[in-house]
């Protein structure tokens, strides 16, 4: 019998954990939550935040929620961090954002 404190089923419930993207928060609060994660001073969790905002950015209503929620403002500063692959994806997500006619309004 599997209860929920067995070995098995702790390892079934991880496996499907992905470790490079971060855990996102429903609705209205996944935005707001990773805007304040790429101001984290953990290069980790920054790379995290970017990879996951590029996933959700190709919806056009988190695209414009993240381009009026002054997203591009943090994308400036993080393209001079000195983590490599933070900048390899900040340039990911800035193209993302300026292929959504609310992107390509925005200067930077």
């Amino acid at each position: 019998m599997n209860s929920i404190f067995s070995p098995i089923f702790i390892l079934n419930t991880f496996r499907c954990i992905d470790p490079t993207r971060a855990p996102v928060a429903f609705g209205r609060w996944a935005l707001p939550r990773l805007a304040r994660e790429l101001r984290d001073p953990d290069p980790v969790t920054r790379r995290r935040a970017l990879a996951t905002l590029c996933d959700l950015v190709r919806e056009p209503e988190r695209a414009y929620e993240a381009v009026r929620g002054g997203c591009m403002e943090q994308l400036k500063l993080l393209l001079r961090d000195e983590d490599l692959t933070v900048r390899r994806k900040t340039t990911e997500l800035i193209h993302l954002l300026t292929a959504h006619s609310v992107g390509r309004s925005v200067n930077i």
